[in-house]
């Protein structure tokens, strides 16, 4: 991107943000995921939509390595200061969240674990599920690791 488009790429996203004087995060006001996180589509950043904050990364000049995410210093998922955020890995990501005790899931660590005792002890998935009031898939996801693998972050 030239300095002309990376200015006014920058210009575009603050102007779809509320800039907080007292964090300094620029709140995306526009589409978001049920996540909380930006969504622009703009001719600069071609035709699929993309988060805001990796189109704030890369209008600044930076670039995304293959197998990296953008971790936001300031855990708000609508901020696409470039300055809150810093290239990292899925697994640092995953035990910033566990140190910092965020979670945006239903399921709690302490849950999973017991999720995965009663159905160790014969607790039927669909028992488990109304229990936690969550759907009988992520029970299975956690029983099986695909979620809360604490192996992986260890």
């Amino acid at each position: 991107m030239s300095n002309i488009v990376t200015t006014f790429a920058i210009h575009y996203l603050k102007t779809k943000c509320i800039i907080k004087a007292d964090t300094g995060c620029w709140l995306w006001q526009k589409n978001t995921d049920r996540r909380g996180y930006g969504k622009v589509k703009h001719r600069w950043w071609g035709s699929e939509a993309l988060y805001a904050h990796r189109a704030a990364w890369l209008a600044v000049g930076n670039e995304i390595p293959e197998g990296m995410i953008l971790l936001h210093a300031c855990d708000t998922p609508s901020c696409c200061n470039p300055k809150h955020l810093s290239l990292g890995t899925h697994k640092e990501n995953t035990l910033d969240m566990l140190q910092k005790n965020r979670q945006f899931s239903k399921i709690s660590r302490e849950d999973a674990e017991n999720i995965r005792e009663l159905s160790k002890s014969g607790s039927k998935i669909k028992d488990i599920a109304i229990q936690y009031d969550v759907t009988e898939q992520t029970i299975r996801n956690v029983i099986t690791g695909k979620t809360w693998n604490f192996e992986q972050v260890k």
